[in-house]
């Protein structure tokens, strides 16, 4: 009786033994494919974003953009070489990238004005209304552009103050940049008293104008010397001047210091203060 049950039980074993090794050879080779598809997938998207962003800084395109596209080719390669290994080893990748999908949406929601930045980083570098140097106002600030980071902020420095401005700010915004265009117009504006002559106050502000070799001298930017507000308290008188961006804040203040000793030199009457009387009543 026992040599019976033992006959029959010896193939029953023998089939399992043979399913347990089909079983591990099968799955042994997709765990081995699954690994070489990581590794070779891995280094394909390394080796593959790299050559991209040498390829388009080699064409003169801007370095932060020639890295950023690199970085997403290779980063979005390397999730498909991921969802293709755990593929191969048996496990649902619909699943996975609903996971993912899910997970992705509510990062998104919870970072919205961060995704902002990082949205109004991206069109600032690409279009480029800003550029490193230049002198502008945006987002509410003036200064002069220090960094970009297409991740966040624009940071601008002015009068040895740093300041940072979240870069969908700026892009939501006008922007000013003085510093785009190789010439600059300096206006300023002199108050003077009825009783000055404006003819001689013109002679005295055009000779100061003629003397200053930071001012552009040519019929293309011509200088102009005008009034522009007699219903004031007192006589305004504009000054127009051209000159190169880079010397603008000088001949600014050189030129307001020179008019100040021309007219103290000349007897040019000063604007009057206007004066308010007030009477209290008893």
């Amino acid at each position: 009786m026992a040599k019976d049950i033992t006959t029959d039980v010896t193939p029953q074993v023998s089939t399992w033994v043979q399913q347990l090794k089909e079983l591990a050879i099968n799955n042994g080779l997709n765990c081995v494919y699954a690994i070489v598809i990581l590794v070779v997938g891995i280094w394909f998207a390394g080796i593959f974003g790299r050559g991209l962003t040498k390829f388009m800084t080699n064409r003169k395109i801007d370095p932060t953009i020639s890295k950023f596209v690199g970085n997403i080719i290779k980063y979005g390669i390397i999730a498909f070489v991921v969802i293709a290994a755990l593929g191969r080893i048996g496990i649902a990748t619909a699943s996975f990238v609903a996971v993912l999908g899910a997970a992705g949406l509510a990062i998104g929601l919870a970072l919205q004005g961060s995704l902002s930045n990082f949205a109004s980083g991206v069109m600032l570098i690409c279009f480029r209304p800003v550029k490193v140097g230049e002198y502008i106002t945006g987002g509410g600030a003036e200064g002069t552009v220090q960094e970009i980071s297409i991740f966040s902020t624009t940071i601008l420095t002015v009068d040895n103050k740093v300041i940072v401005v979240p870069n969908s700010a700026i892009l939501n915004g006008n922007i000013v940049n003085f510093s785009r265009m190789p010439e600059r117009r300096v206006d300023m504006s002199f108050s003077v008293s009825y009783g000055a002559d404006f003819r001689e106050v013109k002679k005295l502000l055009t000779k100061i104008a003629d003397s200053n070799d930071k001012i552009i001298h040519d019929d293309k930017h011509a200088y102009g010397i005008v009034v522009t507000d007699l219903a004031a308290p007192v006589m305004k008188i504009a000054v127009r001047v051209w000159v190169k961006n880079a010397d603008y804040f000088d001949v600014l203040g050189k030129f307001t210091e020179d008019a100040k000793l021309a007219f103290d030199a000349n007897k040019v009457a000063p604007a009057a203060v206007p004066s308010l009387n007030v009477l209290n009543s008893k």
